[in-house]
C-alpha cells in the first residue's frame, strides 16, 4: 500500500493569550507509511480540552502536548490489527514528534494504542483519557475516607460531573460549587450530596453547617482565586480564572492546610506497566458500566477549528459538553 498523499492538520504557530484560536493554522501534512512496529490511524473524533487552550495561550510548558491530547481513531493500515478496529491512540510522544491528534491521520507505535469495546460509542471513547484519568488520579491522591466530604469548584463542568459520579460510586460525599442555580438539581441528579451557588451567601458558613463544623476533608479546584477557607487539603488542577491564587497564610500555619498541584500526565509518568494497565482497565470499566458518563458537546470539522477553540474558550467552558473536532 502506498502512502496517502496528504491530510489536514491543525498546527500550532505560536501563542496568543487573548485569542488562542489565532495561535494555530490549518495546514496539510504528508501522510506517512507506518513502520514495522507502527500503525496508521484515521482520527474520527478528538476533543478540545482546556489544556489545549492553555497551551495555545502560552500558559503551559513548551514540552507538553498541544495539538490534541486524546481521541478515537480507526486502524487503516497494519497487518497485525484488524482493518477498521477502533482504538484510542496515546499521544504521549507528541512533544517529541510535534504532532498531536488534531489531524486526520497519524502514525502511532503499535504498543501505544488501546482497543475500544463495541459497546462504547465514539463520542465517549474520544474522552477516555483526560477527564476520567484525572478524576481517578485526584481521587486516589486525596485518599478521602468514605462518608467524608470533598469540595469542588466548577462542579458543572464535564470533569466536575464525572467527579460527582465517581465519588458517589466510591462512597465519598461531595460539596459542589456552581455559579448558577439551574445547576443545583441537575447535579444532585448525578449524585451530588450538596450544591452551593457561591454567589449566594457565605460559602464557608454553609460548608461548616453541612459538615457539622469539621469542614471538608479535601477540595479540588480548577478556578483559582481565594482558597483554603473551608477545607484542609486542596489539589489544584486548572486555572480558569487565571494563573494567580490567594491562600490564607493562617490556614496554612495553624490549620495545617496543604495545597498541591495536580497534572494527570505527570501523575502517571512514574507508573509501571502493571499500574498503567490497571488504570486503563478501571477507566474502561467505569465508562462501560456508565458509572461516569462524559458530557458530549458541539462537534466541528477540522476546517472549523477556530470556532471549536472559541467555544471551548467561552465564559462557561464545557458546561454544554465537550467540544470535539471530527473527520468528515
Amino acid at each position: 500500500m502506498a502512502s496517502l498523499k496528504a491530510h489536514l492538520a491543525v498546527e500550532m504557530t505560536g501563542s496568543n493569550r487573548q485569542e488562542p484560536w489565532e495561535a494555530c493554522r490549518l495546514g496539510k501534512r504528508l501522510t506517512p507509511s507506518p513502520g514495522p512496529s507502527e500503525v496508521l490511524v484515521r482520527v474520527l473524533c478528538t476533543p478540545v480540552n482546556p489544556a489545549n487552550v492553555f497551551a495555545l495561550q502560552g500558559l503551559y510548558p513548551t514540552w507538553l502536548p498541544k495539538e490534541g491530547i486524546e481521541g478515537i481513531s480507526v486502524i487503516v493500515w497494519k497487518l497485525s490489527w484488524s482493518f477498521g478496529q477502533r482504538v484510542i491512540p496515546l499521544s504521549d510522544n507528541a512533544d517529541q514528534t510535534g504532532q498531536g491528534l488534531w489531524q486526520e491521520f497519524k502514525v502511532v507505535p503499535a504498543t501505544r494504542v488501546i482497543s475500544v469495546p463495541d459497546f462504547i460509542p465514539n463520542e465517549v471513547a474520544a474522552q477516555f483519557i483526560v477527564n476520567p484519568w484525572t478524576v481517578i488520579g485526584i481521587f486516589r491522591t486525596l485518599a478521602t475516607p468514605k462518608e467524608e466530604y470533598i469540595l469542588q469548584t466548577a462542579a458543572a463542568s464535564v470533569l466536575g460531573r464525572m467527579f460527582i459520579q465517581y465519588a458517589h460510586h466510591q462512597g465519598v460525599k461531595t460539596i459542589n460549587l456552581v455559579r448558577r442555580n439551574e445547576h443545583i438539581e441537575e447535579l444532585k441528579a448525578h449524585g451530588a450530596d450538596e450544591v452551593i451557588n457561591f454567589n449566594d451567601g457565605d460559602v464557608v458558613a454553609k460548608v461548616r453547617k453541612i459538615t457539622g463544623g469539621r469542614m471538608a476533608y479535601g477540595a479540588i479546584d480548577c478556578v483559582g482565586g481565594e482558597l483554603t477557607k473551608g477545607w484542609r487539603d486542596c489539589l489544584i488542577y486548572g486555572a480558569l480564572a487565571g494563573t494567580d491564587l490567594k491562600a490564607g497564610i493562617l490556614d496554612l500555619i495553624f490549620r495545617g492546610v496543604k495545597l498541591e498541584g495536580f497534572h494527570m500526565g505527570m501523575w502517571i509518568s512514574s507508573f509501571s506497566t502493571e499500574q498503567f494497565q490497571e488504570l486503563v482497565a478501571h477507566a474502561m470499566s467505569l465508562l462501560g458500566q456508565k458509572v461516569i458518563e462524559p458530557l458530549v458537546g458541539q462537534k466541528f470539522r477540522f476546517q472549523d477549528f477556530k470556532d471549536a477553540i472559541k467555544e471551548e474558550s467561552g465564559t462557561e467552558p464545557q458546561h454544554g459538553g465537550k467540544v470535539r473536532l471530527v473527520s468528515e
